[in-house]
């Protein structure tokens, strides 16, 4: 499967969503279910990067000419960019 990583990841934050479906069904406090809900939100935009810099690893592999190339890069600086501000939300 090309995204099996990306899938993993994927079962691993349904696996977190359920743990914080349980906590708040035993009305755990808020603060212990905010702190998971962080940590989801780190699982989600870790993924999302994940997805991303494989993309463009793969884009910058492919053998394109060089005028090719120079739009990759250009497309590479910009996912650079969007993925800085994901890391930081």
């Amino acid at each position: 499967m090309k995204y099996q990583s990306i899938y993993n990841r994927l079962r691993r934050i349904e696996g977190q969503i359920r743990g914080i479906e349980e906590m708040v069904s035993k009305e755990r406090s808020e603060a212990d279910i905010v702190i998971q809900l962080e940590a989801v939100k780190s699982s989600v935009a870790s993924t999302i990067t994940s997805l991303f810099e494989s993309s463009i690893k793969a884009e910058s592999g492919r053998g394109k000419a060089e005028s090719d190339k120079k739009m990759v890069q250009i497309e590479e600086e910009k996912l650079e960019s969007l993925l800085k501000m994901i890391k930081k939300s």
